[in-house]
């Protein structure tokens, strides 16, 4: 939604497509946060004349070792031929080289997406992560918490449940 308010600012016209709509709306790209479900979503919307759009926003691929990104290139190489065309297409893989734009917030997400996931280079832009301005406002005084907060899910990338085991084995609220 953010995404959608920050386009029409810009003057893009903005509608959410519904593949399965009578109604078809005027478009010139599709854009789909995440990996569609299958291939067929987004040969629909190719053959709709759409431009795909693809924000995949996967940093815990991205963040591995040096080797273990090196392994998974050989893998996303390996995958289409392991898996044969059609169990590939039913996981939506083949989205990656058929983009026409794969967005990534950091350069280690883009060299995931083009090495591991096959899209073609000239295709991957690199758009940092926003912050929403709030959070830059000097006028607003931090409130003092003795305590850990987790901005989003804990899950076990970058230690948050390392940390939060932490924290309750201490006694932090």
């Amino acid at each position: 939604r953010k995404t959608a308010e920050g386009l029409a600012t810009l003057g893009v016209d903005v509608e959410w497509l519904r593949h399965e709509a009578e109604y078809i709306p005027e478009a010139d790209a599709i854009h789909y946060w995440g990996r569609p479900p299958t291939d067929f979503h987004w040969q629909l919307a190719r053959r709709r004349g759409l431009k795909i759009v693809i924000s995949d926003l996967n940093p815990q691929s991205s963040l591995r070792s040096g080797a273990a990104r090196v392994l998974r290139r050989a893998m996303g190489r390996a995958l289409p031929l392991a898996l044969g065309k059609g169990l590939y297409a039913t996981l939506g893989l083949g989205i990656y080289p058929e983009c026409d734009a794969a967005i990534a917030l950091s350069g280690f997400e883009a060299d995931y997406l083009v090495n591991a996931l096959g899209a073609r280079q000239a295709a991957v832009k690199v758009v940092p992560n926003g912050v929403d301005p709030v959070f830059l406002d000097e006028s607003v005084k931090p409130v003092i918490f003795d305590g850990l907060v987790c901005v989003g899910q804990i899950r076990d990338i970058k230690n948050q449940v390392e940390i939060a085991g932490r924290a309750i084995r201490e006694g932090v609220p």
